[in-house]
């Protein structure tokens, strides 16, 4: 393969950074999960080891004067693929998040989500507050510590 085709390629591939990292920014929350961005992620990773690959090739076969150096193409997706990764490790971070969150209230995602005041952007905490002392019954929790346990 000669230093023209790599280019080319590292271009193609350099595209396909860029149409992954729109459409990241793009998925709705439904997608928003570990398990697809963890997909994600090895895919990227793939990608990446494809053009560090024809990197070595370019520079092992080329002069320092192709355009792919003049123009630093590895720089640039380099930054993409760092943006890309950021993007990726940030969602599976706060999905985690959320999920430890949940756990630990007892609250699951579609109830906290019901709370959301959607005009303002913000969650109701007084609604969250008096829904984490709710019991599976949906009797309060505070009244069975106040009067004690039901035989």
């Amino acid at each position: 393969m000669d230093s023209d085709s790599l280019f080319v390629n590292q271009t193609e591939l350099y595209e396909i950074l860029c149409k992954f990292l729109t459409n990241i920014k793009k998925d709705g929350s439904e997608r928003k999960t570990v398990d697809n961005y963890k997909r994600k992620a090895q895919m990227l990773e793939t990608y990446r080891n494809d053009y560090l690959k024809n990197h070595r090739k370019m520079c092992e076969l080329s002069d320092f004067d192709h355009v792919y150096f003049k123009k630093g193409c590895f720089e640039t997706a380099q930054e993409v693929y760092l943006n890309i990764k950021e993007n990726i490790d940030k969602t599976i971070e706060l999905k985690r998040r959320r999920y430890n969150h949940h756990q630990a209230t007892g609250l699951s995602s579609s109830l906290t989500r019901n709370i959301v005041d959607r005009k303002k952007g913000r969650h109701n905490h007084n609604q969250v507050r008096r829904l984490a002392m709710k019991g599976p019954h949906n009797e309060s929790i505070h009244s069975t510590w106040t009067e004690g346990p039901a035989c």
